[in-house]
């Protein structure tokens, strides 16, 4: 009894025809997917790049910020010393009247 084709299904040529086309399509997703991976790769080392110079650029600005602080901290305590400086010459002074006075009270009692 002659079987058809259908029957037999596809001939070797066509199996390898489709096998081949299957395998170039594998090659061509596996070089694809190293496309992306390596794309991927790429993103992620850029990303990776970015935020160390985000990281650097955030630890200089933080330095900066420390400086710019310590430099306020500076005017601050210089500030506060004169503050203390002004006080302690007010108090000296307020001390020197006070003095004055007690020395004009004592000399004016003993009169």
């Amino acid at each position: 009894m002659y079987k058809t084709k259908e029957a037999l299904g596809l001939t070797f040529n066509e199996h390898r025809t489709n096998a081949l086309a299957k395998y170039s399509g594998a090659r061509k997703n596996i070089r694809l997917l190293k496309y992306y991976f390596y794309y991927f790769y790429y993103y992620y080392y850029y990303y990776y790049y970015y935020y160390y110079y985000y990281y650097y650029c955030y630890y200089y600005y933080y330095y900066y910020y420390y400086y710019y602080y310590y430099y306020y901290y500076y005017y601050y305590y210089y500030f506060y010393y004169f503050y203390c400086y002004y006080y302690y010459y007010y108090y000296f002074y307020y001390y020197y009247y006070y003095y004055y006075y007690y020395y004009y009270y004592y000399y004016y009692y003993y009169l």
